[in-house]
């Protein structure tokens, strides 16, 4: 049985936070581009930066807003498996 929190479906249909999950990618690129777009007018060589934050703050916000409470919990619980699976994720 689903629990109702993870799926995205309601009735068939895509939920408020299925829809914007599954129109993240194309969000992302859009703020990317308009970001780099008015850095680089800005900053010159150094709109890398400022590219970096906007991306990696607008996919944390994204996360935030698709996902539950307990299932950013259990992303960031300690892994189950022995730690050189870990290990080898790192090295890769």
């Amino acid at each position: 049985m689903t629990d109702p929190q993870v799926t995205p479906l309601v009735n068939d249909r895509l939920s408020a936070r299925g829809w914007l999950a599954f129109g993240s990618p194309v969000l992302l690129v859009l703020v990317g581009n308009l970001a780099a777009r008015l850095c680089q007018a800005l900053l010159g060589q150094w709109a890398w930066v400022r590219v970096g934050f906007v991306y990696w703050s607008s996919l944390a916000g994204l996360v935030a807003l698709a996902s539950s409470p307990e299932q950013r919990r259990q992303w960031l619980a300690p892994g189950r498996g022995h730690w050189l699976w870990a290990g080898l994720a790192l090295l890769m």
